[in-house]
C-alpha cells in the first residue's frame, strides 16, 4: 500500500508541474500567464492532496475492518470453546468409561 501511495503522490507531482507548464501563453504572453500556472499548480496538488487523503483512509478502514473480523473471531472461539472442551471430554470419558463396564 505504502508503494502504490508513494506512486500516486509522484504522479500527482508530475502532474502538478505539467499543468504548471501548460499555460497556453505562447511567445505573447502576458502577466496573467504566471498566475494561471500557479492556480493550475495549486489545483493540481490540492487534487493530488484529496487522492492522498482518500488513500489514507482507504487504508485506516482496511485496518479498523480487518482488526473488527479478527476480533470478531478471537470472542467467538473464546465463547464456544468451553463448550466444546465439555463435549469433547464428555465423550472421551464416556467411552472409556463405557469400555471399561464392558458395554462396548
Amino acid at each position: 500500500m505504502q508503494q502504490k501511495l508513494n506512486q500516486l503522490a509522484a504522479s500527482s507531482s508530475a502532474a502538478a508541474a505539467a499543468a504548471g507548464n501548460s499555460g497556453g501563453g505562447g511567445a505573447c504572453s502576458n502577466g496573467n500567464n504566471n498566475n494561471s500556472n500557479s492556480a493550475n499548480a495549486a489545483a493540481a496538488a490540492a487534487a493530488s492532496n484529496t487522492i492522498v487523503e482518500r488513500i489514507e483512509n482507504d487504508i485506516t478502514r482496511m485496518r479498523r475492518t480487518t482488526n473488527l473480523l479478527i476480533w470478531v473471531g478471537v470472542i467467538f472461539c473464546f465463547c464456544w470453546l468451553p463448550l466444546n472442551i465439555v463435549n469433547t471430554v464428555k465423550t472421551r470419558f464416556n467411552s472409556v468409561v463405557l469400555v471399561q463396564w464392558g458395554r462396548f
